[in-house]
């Protein structure tokens, strides 16, 4: 079968590799087809206006991946170092982690887990409520919890939890992940029923810490830094 056009679409092309889209362009340079691109934003490329969008894409692209490894293998670094301090065991903890965001999520899900705790996710308030209530009552020992989420924002899911019927369930300690950390971000945090507020992008150190009170309280302990 002959063909006389390629139209290829931008997504597929990011999302599969721009390594793809020469080798294309090549074929139909060779063959005489003509190829077309087009754009999300319903945009009509020819050839060289179609490399020069994937290498646009694909550098900003490549940029944010680099960004995202960069946080991560910090994190991880900071994770050692703060697991050799060796001051409390979280083993056998199990916390709800709240977060819309992916990349977020995995750096604070491999924090959370290197440090000895069990973790079940979720990616919106909605979702977290739900878990939460099919749950049976001391399956989960605190919540974190993302502030600006879709479906159903942090605070919200917080406001929804403290109304709940189950004492243990109403009273589980949830601590608030949020990029904003100003005094009023605090302070709504605290109103919404929050037991502490953590900054992000997350220091370890400072995690760890705030869980270590949070849970040892919750056992009549206390935790010294």
């Amino acid at each position: 079968m002959n063909f006389t056009h390629l139209h290829v679409h931008s997504h597929y092309s990011i999302l599969d590799g721009m390594s793809k889209v020469p080798a294309l362009v090549d074929k139909c340079q060779r063959t005489g087809m003509h190829a077309m691109a087009l754009t999300d934003h319903g945009n009509m490329y020819g050839i060289k206006e179609f490399l020069d969008y994937s290498k646009k894409v694909n550098g900003k692209a490549q940029k944010k991946v680099e960004e995202c490894e960069e946080a991560i293998k910090k994190a991880k670094e900071q994770t050692e170092e703060t697991k050799s301090l060796g001051k409390i065991d979280f083993a056998g903890k199990k916390l709800l982690l709240v977060e819309d965001n992916l990349v977020n999520m995995e750096i604070a899900n491999m924090i959370l887990t290197q440090q000895g705790f069990e973790v079940d996710k979720a990616e919106n308030g909605q979702e977290a409520v739900d878990m939460l209530t099919a749950a049976e009552p001391g399956t989960y020992d605190a919540i974190m919890m993302d502030i600006q989420m879709p479906v159903m924002d942090g605070y919200e899911a917080t406001k929804v939890i403290r109304g709940m019927d189950d004492p243990a369930k109403a009273q589980i300690p949830i601590i608030a992940m949020t990029a904003n950390a100003f005094a009023e971000d605090v302070r709504a945090a605290e109103e919404a029923g929050m037991q502490a507020h953590i900054a992000k992008p997350v220091d370890v150190n400072s995690l760890i810490n705030t869980l270590a009170d949070i849970l040892l309280a919750e056992e009549g302990g206390e935790y010294i830094k």
